[in-house]
């Protein structure tokens, strides 16, 4: 039995739909023609290069595909690796230790300009997102169950049983005890 493969040009997979392989016909229903889409071989290794002799004050935003967690997205050597780690590795050297990991002096986790980026630690990264506002806690966190002047409101009634402002606060007794004890929401005065 002959199987059919793709109509584009060189494409040797097998044909899908509408006489497209699967990924060409995604394209052609995503786009409106089957080489549409796609990033060519070697663009982001090449945009990588660019970016490390880069001598602008600007960001330079990566264009290519973003990680779940909106860092722009790359490979080298067959592994997935981060685009702003590559060109830090490339412009400052290695990462100094495993303590160590790259910080936007900017605050745009796109941004792959090698004047915005250094390696630092944790910590120091850490205090970098709150100075940019990047930084989720209180509100802005995706998981927080209360607002700033609930948590006022709990410390400032510290006084009463903690069983009680929970059922209040629809929150569990943990929540309140962290909130008292300042274990959580320490931004807070």
């Amino acid at each position: 039995m002959i199987t059919a493969t793709c109509n584009v040009y060189g494409c040797p997979h097998k044909m899908h739909g509408h006489g497209f392989c699967s990924v060409h016909y995604s394209r052609w229903r995503r786009h409106g023609s089957p080489i549409a889409g796609g990033t060519l071989q070697g663009e982001p290794a090449a945009f990588i290069m660019t970016a490390v002799q880069y001598v602008g004050d600007d960001c330079l935003l990566w264009p290519y595909s973003k990680s779940p967690n909106g860092y722009g997205h790359a490979s080298k050597n067959g592994r997935h690796i981060d685009s702003h780690v590559q060109v830090c590795e490339t412009a400052h050297g290695p990462k100094p230790s495993d303590r160590h990991e790259v910080a936007h002096s900017c605050g745009v986790r796109l941004c792959c300009n090698p004047a915005h980026l250094r390696w630092a630690t944790r910590i120091s990264n850490r205090a970098d997102n709150l100075l940019h506002g990047t930084r989720r806690q209180g509100e802005s966190h995706g998981q927080a169950k209360l607002k700033e002047e609930q948590v006022l409101a709990i410390r400032s009634q510290s006084e009463r049983s903690r069983v009680e402002l929970a059922a209040e606060f629809g929150v569990s007794l943990t929540t309140i005890n962290f909130i008292i004890h300042r274990f959580t929401w320490k931004h807070l005065p």
